[in-house]
C-alpha cells in the first residue's frame, strides 16, 4: 500500500474515534441520568419535574374509563394460567425430548420480550 493511501486510512481511524468521543460526550449531555456503582442517578431537576407531573393513585381512578377497570382484573388474571402453561410445557419437553432425541431450542430465540 502506498503512503498516500495509509495516511489517508490512519486519518479516518482518527476521525471514526473523534466521532464516537463527539457523539458519547453529546449523549451524556443529553442524558438526565448518570450511572454510578451499577446504579442510576437521575438529575435533581428531572425529578422535580417527575414528581410535579405526578399523578395520585385516585385522580387516576377518576379518570380512567369504567370499562377498562372492569376488564384490567379480568385480563391480568390470565397471567397466572400462562404462567402455569408455560411451566407445564417447560417439564413436557424436558421429558420427551430425549426419548425422541431432539434438540431443545434456546427460549431466547423464541420469546421475546419488548420493551418499549
Amino acid at each position: 500500500m502506498n503512503q498516500k493511501i495509509h495516511d489517508m486510512v490512519s486519518e479516518i481511524e482518527a476521525m471514526k474515534t473523534k466521532l464516537k468521543q463527539e457523539i458519547a460526550k453529546e449523549e451524556t449531555k443529553a442524558a438526565s441520568f448518570r450511572i454510578e456503582g451499577g446504579s442510576v442517578i437521575f438529575d435533581r431537576e428531572n425529578l422535580q419535574k417527575q414528581r410535579a407531573h405526578m399523578k395520585h393513585l385516585w385522580a387516576w381512578f377518576k379518570e380512567v374509563p369504567l370499562i377498562q377497570l372492569m376488564t384490567a382484573p379480568v385480563i391480568y388474571g390470565m397471567v397466572i394460567p400462562a404462567v402455569i402453561l408455560d411451566a407445564f410445557l417447560f417439564v413436557y419437553v424436558r421429558v420427551v425430548a430425549p426419548v425422541f432425541k431432539l434438540k431443545f431450542a434456546k427460549r431466547g430465540d423464541f420469546i421475546v420480550f419488548d420493551r418499549h
